[in-house]
């Protein structure tokens, strides 16, 4: 008996080494009677990644498909694995779209697994995704780096001293106390982001991310309005992924300027887009002291001066009312000639 079709979509971005060595893992998976389809998104990288990934497939005799985006409407790739070539840096939230919107149109997919290319795979972890209930699923995600469980906030904002509130109740984020506890599926109101399946009736629905916030908090903003809908988020202790994470590791004190900058201004978005009234003076003013502990996370405790700064001006682009990508970023990056510094790999 032949099951339903799960489109795996990993998105990449001037990283074509860390694609190359998930894609091989998720290659390597055995799908049984599921059908298993790979699109692997672009997303106008510059250093010749659609060149080292096209050679490694020809070198290992994988057939594969590459779809530019002038034909990404014509469904005419007919092979298992397909390129999706973005011309520009579309972000986090840009990137995946292309991959969902051309799942849900020519691919006919039951889910979508949404995956960082920054991540490693257990090979149990798609199975135990793929028949657990829920309409959005998530794994277990550890930090790559010390094998320790990412904390999962579980309310829309990471507040500050999150771990503190933990111990005294625990609905505000997910540990490895609730996997002790837990060793089925439980329901939660967010997951961590780097890996999640979903149910492709939930985008047809609610639709797909924001590119309002280029990257991040586009799946925060995603999961609160599944919510609204009623869909289920749960999360499958038996799966397990390790995330390398980038934008803020305090784990190995490592923290990335660029996403920095997207965190805070997008949270200024996320207020914009999801409260009124009075109560967004509110959440604001909460916000905004939330956001001299992250100062201080980021040039105290990371020592990384540029990450407090550029954190400190997304807000204040975000209150200006920036949206989806930053010309201003750019343009200082390119001032203080930082763009390696500055590289993001979410």
């Amino acid at each position: 008996m032949r099951g339903g079709t799960v489109v795996f979509i990993v998105l990449n971005w001037n990283d074509w080494k860390s694609t190359l060595y998930l894609l091989s893992r998720l290659l390597s998976i055995d799908c049984g009677h599921i059908e298993c389809k790979f699109l692997v998104v672009d997303n106008g990288s510059t250093d010749g990644s659609l060149k080292f990934i096209t050679k490694w497939l020809m070198y290992n005799k994988i057939n594969f498909d590459i779809v530019t985006e002038d034909h990404f409407n014509s469904c005419k790739a007919s092979s298992n694995i397909i390129l999706l070539v973005n011309r520009n840096n579309k972000g986090y939230s840009g990137g995946m779209n292309t991959g969902i919107r051309y799942a849900l149109e020519c691919l006919s997919p039951s889910f979508l697994l949404l995956l960082n290319n920054d991540i490693d795979i257990d090979p149990n972890f798609f199975r135990t995704l793929y028949y657990a209930s829920g309409d959005i699923r998530g794994p277990r995600v550890l930090n790559y780096y010390n094998n320790s469980d990412i904390p999962q906030p579980q309310v829309d904002f990471n507040i500050p001293l999150l771990s503190l509130f933990s111990k005294i109740s625990s609905n505000v984020v997910i540990t490895t106390r609730h996997y002790r506890i837990y060793n089925m599926p439980f329901t939660v109101q967010r997951l961590e982001g780097s890996c999640f399946m979903v149910r492709s009736e939930v985008f047809r629905r609610i639709g797909l991310f924001d590119e309002s916030f280029f990257n991040y908090w586009e799946d925060t903003d995603f999961f609160r309005r599944a919510r609204k809908e009623r869909y289920k988020i749960v999360i499958v202790p038996a799966g397990v992924v390790r995330h390398r994470v980038g934008s803020i590791n305090l784990a190995v004190r490592k923290s990335n300027p660029r996403a920095a900058y997207y965190l805070g201004r997008n949270g200024i978005l996320f207020i914009q887009k999801h409260y009124t009234g009075p109560k967004r003076y509110i959440v604001y003013i909460l916000y905004l002291i939330s956001s001299i502990y992250m100062f201080a996370v980021y040039l105290i405790y990371l020592r990384h001066s540029l990450s407090a700064l550029s954190y400190i001006l997304g807000i204040i682009r975000g209150l200006l009312g920036e949206t989806g990508f930053s010309g201003f970023l750019e343009r200082f990056v390119r001032k203080y000639n930082v763009l390696q510094i500055f590289k993001i790999n979410k």
